[in-house]
């Protein structure tokens, strides 16, 4: 501010000085004339009167501004030794350090070494959180409630962990209906197994072999598609945070080795489609039956039910709708009786010939429908 009013009080009055000349020359007024040389003679006066003095202030001014960036640069330099200075004690001091810190590491100190990891494992499973998305968070109790024995309530089932709302096949999954043992629970290892006891109507899979799970995924996708999805069980499939246990794992890994192991699955579910299946809870019955759809595979023939028995565990079969007639898809080789000169003549009842392929006990060799006592 002292610069600029310095500054100020020089050229204020030389503006003045031209601003005089100006209106001079441009005034015809003589008297005006008259009164602006004397105007002009006093201020000409005062400005040589001061002249001296301002000179004298701009050179005072110019010593002290030396003065100033002097000091500044002083300082400048001083603060620059004293970074270097502390850089020299930096690079002094960083070798015993190193020491200090080898010195320590050759001879550990033990006091305040905490180890506690059994602690937060606990802690992060316990606060392990898993997305929903619109699933809801449903407990056994809870899932009982809705057995559709309450009209105003609707009913649920639960398969591998997911419970679905089936209210819109209240024929098969009310009280008496065919599908009843299912409601109200988690009954995955009888849809698995074929067990519908009491000991089978459980999300248990404990034992159960690879083989039996070539059905879980026709199942999971049934429900998916043909009822609305409500939420996750808490129990054998997800734990109270709605998280996958090792039970989900065991299935995903069990369905992997079945796909792997039944390439040819399709291929066999075509030319043996899955029956119909009819649980009646209170006659304890299974009604196998076979249609044009059955099993999902539509074809122009409808077949018979038979016991299919597996490939690679010949204790295990399921239910398969076969054709009774025309030739045999997979012929096999057969010859006649001894004494007999040529073979005896073929008979056309399609794949019913096929070693694989068993009668159900009791059932008619010709209907297309097959009720056998549940064991």
């Amino acid at each position: 501010m002292g610069f600029v009013t310095k500054l100020l009080s020089i050229f204020v009055p030389l503006i003045a000085v031209m601003i005089f000349h100006f209106q001079r020359d441009h005034i015809l007024d003589e008297k005006q004339n008259e009164f602006l040389d004397e105007k002009f003679t006093m201020i000409s006066e005062q400005f040589n009167r001061h002249l001296d003095s301002i000179v004298e202030q701009l050179n005072l001014f110019v010593s002290e501004q030396k003065e100033i960036v002097g000091t500044t640069n002083d300082e400048v330099k001083l603060k620059e030794e004293n970074i270097a200075k502390k850089a020299e004690n930096v690079a002094v001091t960083k070798e015993p350090v190193k020491e200090s810190v080898q010195a320590t590491t050759e001879k550990p100190t033990t006091e305040k070494v905490t180890n506690t990891p059994i602690k937060l494992a606990k802690r992060s499973e316990s606060s392990r959180k898993c997305d929903l998305g619109n699933d809801l968070l449903i407990t056994k109790e809870q899932l009982k409630q809705y057995n559709g024995e309450d009209p105003k309530k609707k009913i649920y089932l639960a398969f591998l962990g997911i419970v679905y709302d089936v209210s819109k096949g209240e024929t098969h999954y009310s009280p008496g209906g065919s599908y009843s043992m299912f409601t109200a629970k988690d009954a995955s290892r009888a849809f698995i197994t074929g067990d519908f006891s009491e000991a089978g109507l459980t999300d248990d899979l404990t034992g159960i072999k690879t083989d039996s799970f070539n059905g879980v995924k026709e199942w999971s996708d049934f429900y998916e598609k043909s009822y609305r999805r409500v939420g996750r069980l808490v129990g054998a499939f997800y734990d109270q945070n709605g998280c996958p246990t090792e039970q989900v794992r065991f299935v995903e890994e069990q369905l992997e080795k079945a796909a792997s192991d039944n390439l040819d699955d399709q291929y066999e579910n075509e030319l043996y489609p899955p029956c119909n299946m009819e649980f009646d809870q209170k006659k304890k019955e299974t009604k196998f039956s076979c249609t044009k759809l059955s099993g999902g595979i539509k074809r122009e023939w409808v077949g018979v039910p038979r016991q299919l028995f597996s490939l690679k565990n010949k204790k295990d079969f399921r239910c398969a709708c076969v054709r009774d007639f025309g030739p045999e898809t997979k012929v096999s080789i057969e010859y006649a009786d001894e004494g007999e000169d040529e073979p005896r003549q073929e008979e056309y009842v399609g794949d019913l010939k096929n070693p694989r392929v068993r009668e159900f006990e009791g059932c008619p060799a010709t209907a297309t429908e097959c009720v056998v006592k549940n064991k």
